[in-house]
């Protein structure tokens, strides 16, 4: 089955995210391992957020710097679930709580599966470029809508860090 990606033109708008504060880990990780490290990590973050009394129905987000987009790069991978409510304890030792600065970034909303994230990001920097921006080397995504049955269902943000902004954690 080809699946065809429709990004309309000038899908980007410029947006700044407010800094939170979350309950984090940290990985260094490529493309071709990230669904199973970042997978395996967002699913301990979660267990520990249930710890800690932390509400981990809230989307989580992925936060990469140093991130090329070539297969061979390693890139490290913030994950991040933000906290609205008090924590009960200390977060073991592979998680931290740690504010998530704010954030300039071009912003786009996707509806689709995460196996098409590549074309979308090969359409999306195209436009990135085309309308003069400048990468800083960080992304986040923000999974708004996370189906696990019917992936065409899933609902991610994703943001493109513009130059001239602290790069995230």
């Amino acid at each position: 089955m080809t699946t065809t990606l429709s990004i309309p033109e000038n899908a980007l708008t410029v947006k700044d995210i407010e800094p939170f504060l979350a309950l984090t880990t940290r990985l260094r990780t490529s493309l071709p391992a990230l669904a199973e490290t970042g997978g395996a990590a967002n699913r301990q973050l979660c267990a520990e957020a249930i710890r800690l009394g932390i509400n981990a129905a809230v989307p989580t987000q992925w936060l990469y710097s140093g991130f090329s987009g070539h297969p061979d790069d390693d890139f490290d991978l913030h994950i991040a679930l933000p906290i609205r409510s008090r924590v009960l304890g200390l977060p073991g030792s592979n998680f931290a709580v740690h504010y998530v600065p704010a954030f300039r970034c071009a912003h786009y909303t996707y509806t689709g599966s995460w196996r098409d994230l590549g074309g979308v990001y090969e359409a999306l920097f195209t436009q990135f470029y085309a309308a003069d921006y400048v990468y800083d080397g960080c992304v986040r995504e923000v999974y708004r809508v996370v189906d696990q049955q019917g992936m065409n269902n899933c609902v991610t943000d994703i943001q493109i860090g513009l130059a001239g902004q602290l790069p995230g954690i």
